[in-house]
């Protein structure tokens, strides 16, 4: 009979047994042979005195040799039951008996078992505390931003609706009482604007997403060839913690607009503190305006007062130009020739930042070789300035797919330009810019792979960001080039911090992921130049 019995053999189990032998008893330390623990699953432990840099391996090692070397005994094997005695307790250790005058239970700690969606949860909690409520809320905001522009990539399909004849208002003016009929005759003043040959709308609404403007949304994606003109004035609170969190979604929303509508849809903004919900003597702050009827709102979107009066209509649409002439512009259309982006200064900004595409920079890494044989002659001089902007030290980050190179690979495309700067690249000029790429990587122009099971990329808006400065979303496969310029700098300030906070998460595969890839695509491209050479 010993007279401590200690089941578990972790750093608990071994301090007693030594506490025991040095106090004159025996002492048996029971446990299964493959008996792991937390602890030696540990691989660096830098909090235990005496001990530093110690892994749990050999931690547990030396409590083991100290307790054996002062006479405890080791015995291996599962204790099945325990059951007390008369002198103490007997134990059954896998099929054999023992008795102990005492038994201390030393097992430890069992490894938590986190409910479905628990671990996420607190995963999600801890980030928070980490790094503030406003930020995670901002980040998870341009993600989301991201994601959508990406399931936006080829929304202009065949129209389903198309708007013939004519409206005629019953009435020249009237009073509008109830939030559901507030909306039934917005939606009329829209449809009955989309009848004209050239449909005109003005808003001025609550920046709270709203169903009115779901249904203005649909008469874009079924426009036919109509050219819609729709313009936007919206206010944004200047409390910072509203601030963001209302311009990324706004953001979000007109996303949709730029996807299906080109360059019909203008935003104007502006910052106020005052909440019109809540300001007395503000009856109808908000209207929608078309070529031949005005409609003013409520803050709550309740009430309403109609009007296709001469007077009335002129008067609404000065006030709005004059509004719009005191608010700032929150989206730029640039379209046209690659001049036309130059004198705009658009190029000027992409030496720098951050790049979230399919497909990544491939400015600052095309060999000479590569520039000779596919740059036009007219459009030479330009190129270059690009491409010199490009190869300067300045930090420039692309953020790409796995099927972005490869499809770069197959088919020589470089999304970055248009054709009249590149036009597509043969096989060999492919192989000579991703082996660039694999074998001289440039520490100022990293290049990311995203793990594309969790977040996604456009394949058709490439998204710019040039800190402190703008950013820009060029749009391809459209006639001529189109990019839009957004300079607001709450919004500037959250993409930035997302793309900084995006390079170190775990949403990037690993580097090795990156060289399989550049791997693969030379090889496919090999392959085609061998295939051009056979014909």
């Amino acid at each position: 009979m010993t007279d401590i019995a200690i089941v578990g053999k972790g750093p608990a189990g071994w301090s007693c047994a030594m506490t025991a032998r040095m106090r004159g008893l025996s002492a048996t330390v029971i446990a299964p042979a493959n008996d792991a623990g937390l602890l030696r699953a540990a691989e660096r432990i830098d909090n235990y005195p005496g001990m530093p840099h110690a892994s749990g391996e050999s931690m547990l090692e030396s409590f083991r040799s100290q307790a054996l070397e002062l006479g405890a005994e080791e015995r291996a094997g599962l204790v099945r039951q325990i059951m007390p005695t008369e002198s103490g307790f007997m134990l059954l250790v896998e099929n054999d008996v023992m008795e102990a005058k005492t038994v201390l239970l030393a097992m430890g700690a069992a490894r938590p078992v986190l409910l479905p969606g628990e671990e996420e949860q607190l995963r999600k909690l801890y980030e928070i505390a980490e790094i503030g409520e406003n930020i995670y809320e901002s980040r998870v905001g341009c993600a989301e931003c991201l994601d959508d522009l990406a399931l936006l990539t080829g929304q202009n399909r065949r129209p389903i609706h198309e708007f013939v004849g004519e409206a005629v208002y019953s009435v020249s003016r009237a009073p509008i009482l109830g939030e559901n009929r507030v909306y039934q005759e917005l939606c009329h003043l829209a449809q009955a604007e989309m009848l004209k040959p050239e449909p005109k709308i003005d808003l001025f609404l609550p920046r709270q997403p709203n169903d009115f403007l779901k249904y203005l949304k649909s008469f874009f994606q079924n426009k036919s060839n109509k050219k819609i003109r729709m313009r936007q004035i919206i206010q944004f609170s200047l409390n910072q913690e509203e601030k963001t969190k209302d311009i990324l979604s706004f953001f979000n929303s007109l996303l949709f607009l730029m996807a299906v509508s080109g360059d019909s849809y203008e935003a104007y903004y502006y910052y106020s503190d005052s909440n019109l919900t809540d300001t007395i003597g503000a009856l109808y702050p908000y209207c929608v305006m078309t070529s031949s009827g005005v409609m003013l709102v409520t803050a709550r979107m309740d009430r309403a007062l109609f009007s296709a009066t001469d007077s009335i209509l002129v008067a609404c649409h000065a006030q709005f130009q004059e509004a719009i002439s005191r608010a700032k512009p929150f989206i730029e259309n640039i379209g046209g020739t690659e001049q036309t982006t130059v004198e705009h200064g658009v190029w000027d900004f992409w030496r720098s930042g951050y790049q979230y595409f399919i497909a990544p920079c491939f400015g600052g890494y095309l060999p000479d070789e590569v520039l000779r044989m596919y740059q036009t002659p007219t459009l030479a001089s330009l190129m270059e300035r690009y491409v010199s902007h490009m190869r300067k030290e300045h930090r420039y980050v692309s953020f790409c797919t796995r099927e972005g190179l490869l499809d770069f690979a197959r088919t020589g495309i470089l999304p970055e330009y248009s054709d009249q700067i590149v036009p597509v690249v043969a096989p060999k000029a492919r192989a000579l810019i991703l082996k660039e790429m694999l074998y001289h990587p440039n520490p100022s122009k990293p290049i990311y792979l995203l793990d594309d099971s969790r977040v996604q990329a456009s394949s058709e808006f490439i998204f710019f960001v040039a800190p402190k400065e703008r950013i820009i979303l060029q749009r391809r496969q459209m006639k001529g080039m189109k990019v839009y310029v957004f300079q607001e700098n709450n919004l500037i300030h959250a993409f930035s911090d997302y793309f900084a906070y995006l390079e170190q998460s775990d949403l990037i595969l690993p580097t090795r992921d990156l060289n399989d890839v550049l791997l693969a695509g030379i090889q496919i491209a090999e392959a085609l130049e061998a295939e051009e050479k056979k014909s």
